[in-house]
């Protein structure tokens, strides 16, 4: 009895890898597009964590603690402080001036969500959270700390506090890598209006209620400040761009 099983032709072979390559073709964006909001959807849970501890140290029985949740909305400190025009939208004016409602916002502390590689052996710069005025050495600086640390308190359950940074006592010491208090970004990419590498804890200027932002501190040289500026709120109301 002959046999007719003889496989697959050249043909029918090259057929099927072509169906299998446009159906892979077809599913990666589809696939792709979930991967990024479900990063994206972690990036807002984490923004929730964050708000929920900057909420709870705002409403600190602690005067130096309750002074250094209000310091970032009146202080001038310009090489410090990023007090920033924000529209209703969830964006930096300067990078959408949409007709839309604005108010200010003023970065109280800050950490890079990203890897970033500086100079010398810090690879992983300010990975844990410090305030904007750390090393200022001024009243303005001591109270945003006292805020920066009762919300990392509320964070991580330690204190961050009486370490040295940049050859200032007293000051938060959040340079180099910090294996259990990272706090890394999921999604990697720009969104639409540039591409984020820090978290941002926010006060808003006109009713000195948090919000968690992400932006960059000229990463890219994208801001010639060298401050940490907001791009995307992400926390509460998230913009678009993460919804």
């Amino acid at each position: 009895m002959g046999k007719n099983n003889k496989g697959f032709s050249l043909t029918e072979l090259i057929i099927v890898i072509a169906i299998i390559a446009i159906i892979a073709a077809a599913l990666t964006p589809v696939v792709i597009h979930f991967i990024d909001k479900a990063r994206k959807a972690v990036d807002i849970e984490t923004a929730q964590t964050l708000f929920e501890a900057a909420e709870l140290a705002s409403a600190s029985h602690d005067d130096d603690v309750a002074d250094g949740w209000s310091i970032p909305v009146t202080t001038r400190n310009t090489a410090a402080v990023a007090r920033t025009t924000v529209n209703d939208l969830g964006h930096n004016v300067r990078d959408d001036n949409s007709p839309v409602g604005t108010y200010d916002i003023a970065c109280i502390a800050w950490c890079r969500g990203v890897e970033f590689s500086s100079s010398g052996s810090n690879k992983w710069e300010n990975s844990q959270f410090k305030s904007t005025l750390d090393n200022a050495g001024n009243k303005e600086a001591d109270t945003t700390r006292a805020y920066t640390n009762e919300f990392l308190k509320n964070l991580y359950h330690l204190d961050g506090v009486d370490q040295v940074y940049s050859g200032t006592a007293g000051a938060n010491k959040y340079d180099g890598w910090h294996e259990n208090t990272m706090v890394l970004m999921k999604y990697k990419k720009d969104p639409g209006l540039g591409y984020p590498e820090c978290w941002m804890v926010c006060v808003r200027c006109d009713n000195y209620k948090p919000e968690i932002w992400i932006g960059d501190k000229n990463l890219n040289g994208r801001r010639n400040s060298g401050r940490v500026a907001p791009i995307y709120r992400l926390y509460p109301d998230p913009c678009k761009e993460y919804k």
